[in-house]
């Protein structure tokens, strides 16, 4: 878990309150896969600021739940669309999906 979620970040979440905690995780499980889906939209439209906008939203989710790897990969590919950056978009894409594929499987472990 360690490598794919923070737990200090987690503990932090977790002292919220039991409740408040499954909430925020059902919430990013269902958010972040709206916002992959916005991503894969404007990549596919090779829309920049469609892209940076996307991977932003993605990114602060990411780093709220702990998802710090993640949440780099995200800071990655905005700032591929702050540039106007489309080389090695596939690749990156791909990285993020499976990334975001293994914290589901985490998060979904602690429901």
């Amino acid at each position: 878990m360690t490598d794919i979620l923070n737990r200090e970040t987690l503990n932090s979440l977790r002292e919220l309150g039991d409740d408040f905690f499954l909430e925020l995780i059902e919430t990013f499980l269902d958010s972040s896969q709206t916002q992959m889906e916005a991503l894969r939209k404007a990549i596919e439209e090779k829309s920049a600021t469609g892209i940076e906008a996307a991977a932003h939203s993605l990114k602060g989710s990411c780093y709220g739940q702990g998802a710090e790897e993640l949440g780099l990969l995200c800071k990655e590919m905005e700032a591929k669309g702050r540039e106007n950056d489309m080389t090695d978009i596939a690749p990156l894409i791909r990285d993020i999906e499976a990334s975001l594929d293994q914290t589901h499987e985490v998060l979904k472990q602690l429901l």
